[in-house]
């Protein structure tokens, strides 16, 4: 298996996943492994990205089915069609949702940029030079104006965690190095931003239900031992199973469009519950410290190269589920053993930067 050369960007997931584990950083970013099939979350998170940046772009309208043809394009083989259709569905009724909702709540008078991909140096906070080993990049969602004239920062997050406006999330939210990784990218190439505009999306905590299969005019279906629809004596289709009689109501799971007719009144019930924004700052403090921590993660991560030493953090192996590393690491892999069967390796390791097409 070959090396990948230098990648010199630090990116808000390169710095997470070394800090989370050098070894896995080691495997995603050094040799550039992924597996073959990103997560749900992963790609839930990126498809509504997606949605959102083609909201702006062509309408929602036009999004939906641009977003229904990346999921219909992008479907691996051995992964069955429902759960498949489900998640498609779930992130369309989570953008048509968050549209007729914030459609309402106007806190944007201008949108000045839209999904800008930035590359810009990682200067030393002493002496403001570049380095010679390292760039900071990423992908801002927006750039907007607000009502009240402000120029902020947008960002869209899709997660699983309560966003209530008394929950900890938002405490987090306040320190996220992304965004202040953002608000010195756009400080860097002239913006004068002056807030975040956290736009949160809570994905869903339902799933498809069972129900009871119907026939055209809504009776349920009961078969007999022999598969036969059981009937009264006066015709009509019994309603009820019996267990002495061997009689079984036939059940089925909701079908992905049912499914998402039932999310779509939840969410309209209980909009709180899945939609928050709020607008939060950065203090000059901040962001000195931010350029500091960007600095000398630089300094670790190069001397972890220089030494060729990447230490397992085997705590970290099922901080949120099964690491995806996993397999690697606990069957001692080593490089010199070639790929395993459900990994590649990727020429751009920085897969969240690449075009979706």
């Amino acid at each position: 298996m070959e090396r990948l050369p230098h990648d010199p960007r630090l990116t808000k997931s390169r710095i997470s996943t070394f800090f989370d584990c050098p070894k896995k950083h080691h495997i995603l970013y050094e040799l550039g492994l992924r597996p073959g099939l990103p997560s749900e979350a992963l790609r839930m998170g990126s498809a509504y990205h997606y949605g959102q940046e083609m909201a702006d772009a062509i309408g929602l309208t036009d999004a939906l089915e641009e977003v229904r043809d990346r999921y219909a394009r992008t479907k691996p083989g051995g992964v069955d069609e429902h759960p498949w259709q489900v998640e498609c569905v779930t992130v369309l009724c989570l953008l048509i949702a968050h549209h007729r909702h914030w459609e309402r709540y106007g806190q944007v008078t201008e949108v000045l940029e839209t999904e800008k991909a930035f590359e810009i140096p990682l200067r030393n906070p002493a002496t403001g030079m570049p380095s010679r080993t390292w760039t900071l990049a990423g992908k801002r969602d927006k750039i907007v104006r607000l009502t009240d004239g402000r120029v902020a920062l947008q960002e869209y997050k899709t997660t699983s965690s309560d966003v209530s406006p008394e929950s900890d999330y938002w405490d987090a939210l306040a320190h996220d190095l992304q965004v202040s990784l953002y608000w010195l990218s756009a400080l860097e190439e002239g913006h004068d931003v002056r807030a975040v505009l956290y736009d949160v999306a809570r994905k869903p905590g339902i799933r498809p239900k069972t129900v009871y299969e119907r026939d055209e005019n809504g009776d349920k279906i009961v078969r007999d031992e022999d598969g036969e629809r059981v009937f009264k004596k006066n015709g009509e289709p019994r309603q009820t199973g019996s267990s002495k009689k061997g009689y079984t109501p036939q059940k089925r799971l909701e079908t992905p469009t049912e499914y998402g007719e039932r999310l779509l009144d939840d969410i309209q019930d209980r909009p709180d519950f899945y939609l928050q924004r709020r607008i939060l700052s950065r203090i000059d403090r901040d962001l000195e410290v931010t350029r500091h921590d960007l600095w000398n993660t630089g300094k670790l991560i190069r001397a972890c190269q220089v030494k060729e030493w990447w230490p397992h953090n085997w705590s970290a192996c099922d901080h949120y589920g099964q690491c995806v590393c996993w397999e690697l690491c606990h069957n001692d892999w080593q490089p010199e053993d070639g790929l395993l069967d459900g990994w590649r390796q990727v020429e751009d390791v920085h897969q969240e930067l690449v075009d979706a097409e």
